[in-house]
């Protein structure tokens, strides 16, 4: 019950201080629900599982739920979290590579949370890169199904960052996908696209 209030006061002092960025971890919640009911999505693939708050927030929402981790004390933790869930598959890699063959074996659409990136802190592990955006977003378009992507942590993606920037983000997605639309959200990039 506390833990309930406390995500209340959170998001009443966000909105009553004007929205700031980021956004409480509920707002992105609802974001990844509405996807799912709206475009009817069943299956939910996460990349940075962490300490698996998202994909708790989402175990009633989709039928499938995917999420790749990096770090070897999160995976064990996320694993063991959530063994008793037989819609839940936590997968151990570098989502740079790891997300291309889990796509191997996924024939929907699919929600995408890309949220697989280096922080920084001893608590997560770094990759090839600090954030293989471009290779997650790479694996989703040879996907050939109507996905839709939604990358977080949008105010990261600057010049002064080793992330790409905005403008090289909008690039590539324009490269690699039909007709997309991309906004801009809550501190998340919202990537939708003809297949």
């Amino acid at each position: 019950m506390n833990q309930l209030l406390s995500k209340k006061k959170e998001l009443y002092s966000w909105y009553i201080n004007g929205k700031p960025s980021p956004p409480p971890h509920k707002i992105k919640e609802k974001l990844i629900r509405d996807f799912a009911k709206t475009k009817s999505i069943n299956t939910l693939v996460e990349t940075g599982t962490y300490k698996g708050e998202m994909i708790y927030s989402q175990l009633k929402n989709f039928k499938h739920i995917f999420s790749i981790e990096l770090n070897d004390a999160l995976f064990d933790n996320a694993r063991t979290k959530f063994s008793k869930f037989n819609h839940v598959k936590i997968i151990h890699g570098d989502s740079a590579f790891k997300l291309k063959e889990l796509l191997q074996d996924i024939n929907t659409p699919c929600v995408f949370w890309l949220d697989g990136h280096y922080d920084y802190t001893p608590v997560t592990s770094k990759g090839i890169k600090v954030s293989p955006i471009f290779e997650e977003l790479e694996s989703i378009a040879q996907h050939k199904q109507q996905h839709a992507i939604l990358i977080d942590d949008a105010r990261l993606f600057t010049e002064e960052s080793e992330y790409p920037s905005k403008q090289e983000l909008y690039d590539r997605i324009n490269q690699l996908f039909s007709n997309p639309t991309i906004r801009e959200t809550h501190d998340v990039f919202v990537v939708t696209y003809d297949c």
